[in-house]
């Protein structure tokens, strides 16, 4: 992927992104909190944990994901984007509490070096950027030199099983185009960031009834494709496809309807510049206490 630029997802809608990534959830995506909590796991193999972080997208986060990651760095200051991110509702989750009102506050996301973090979480966002390289150069300006981004999001073996189902009554695709992990790897080290650990694991998720199905997607995510169906869909639509779901989803050993995940996480590092070494080399003060840093 070195000579493609991946700064606009091919097939992925803009607009219906931004809004998705504004949405406020009534409750905390049982989902995002099991990825997060996973990744948060994470944390415990770093030597220095950060200072303060920042997260990408709180609303979508998880309430017990962000938990995790505070018990993992129980000093450090946490903040969110205080331009993407209006008050909280109070009907959100997000606004009963997950952090002591003290440790928690809006930061803007600017180039100054006093607003810059350790860490950027950006839990179950990455399938949701639609410019996901100006986000990425977006995290390397705000991070210190050696801070680092943990990221997760879905990868494009999700939801294959639904896939097939749409495809075999004729309808257009259920979720837009998944970024594959690799690529995910190639754009970070682009974007300028170093030591990219990329990895994956695949979750299968069992269903009794088509309703429980239908309304954890709705709690997930969205369908950011262009080329989803424009109009509002009525009560003949849903019954179809619930029947379609229960007919042609594969069942596990105990009649279970299931769908297959592909979660993928993502680590990288802001690299301390390479100063040019000439016959004569001359470096700021500030740049060799970065050098000299021990490393994450």
């Amino acid at each position: 992927m070195t000579d493609q630029n991946f700064d606009f997802v091919p097939g992925l809608d803009p607009v219906a992104a931004q809004r998705w990534q504004q949405r406020r959830h009534a409750v905390s995506p049982w989902l995002h909190d099991e990825v997060g909590r996973r990744m948060a796991e994470r944390l415990s193999w770093l030597v220095n944990k950060p200072q303060d972080w920042l997260v990408y997208m709180p609303h979508g986060s998880g309430q017990d994901a962000l938990r995790a990651v505070q018990a993992q760095c129980q000093t450090a200051q946490v903040w969110w984007p205080s331009a993407d991110l209006p008050a909280p509702s109070p009907s959100s989750w997000w606004q009963r509490g997950w952090l002591a009102p003290s440790n928690k506050g809006p930061k803007p996301l600017t180039d100054h070096a006093s607003d810059a973090v350790d860490m950027i979480w950006a839990n179950m966002a990455m399938h949701a950027l639609a410019r996901p390289q100006t986000v990425m150069a977006q995290w390397l300006r705000q991070l210190r030199l050696q801070g680092y981004v943990m990221c997760s999001g879905l990868g494009p073996d999700s939801l294959q099983e639904l896939r097939e189902v749409y495809a075999r009554m004729g309808w257009p695709a259920p979720v837009h185009g998944l970024t594959d992990m690799h690529d995910w790897g190639d754009m970070l080290v682009q974007t300028g960031f170093a030591e990219p650990v990329m990895d994956m694991e695949r979750m299968t998720l069992a269903y009794e009834h088509p309703s429980k199905l239908l309304d954890d997607l709705r709690a997930w995510g969205r369908n950011l494709s262009i080329h989803r169906f424009e109009a509002c869909r009525g009560r003949g639509y849903v019954k179809a496809l619930e029947k379609a779901l229960v007919q042609h989803l594969p069942r596990n050993a105990h009649g279970h309807m299931t769908i297959t995940l592909e979660i993928i996480y993502g680590y990288a590092v802001k690299p301390v510049p390479r100063p040019k070494v000439t016959p004569q080399t001359t470096l700021s003060l500030q740049d060799m206490k970065a050098m000299l840093k021990p490393r994450v």
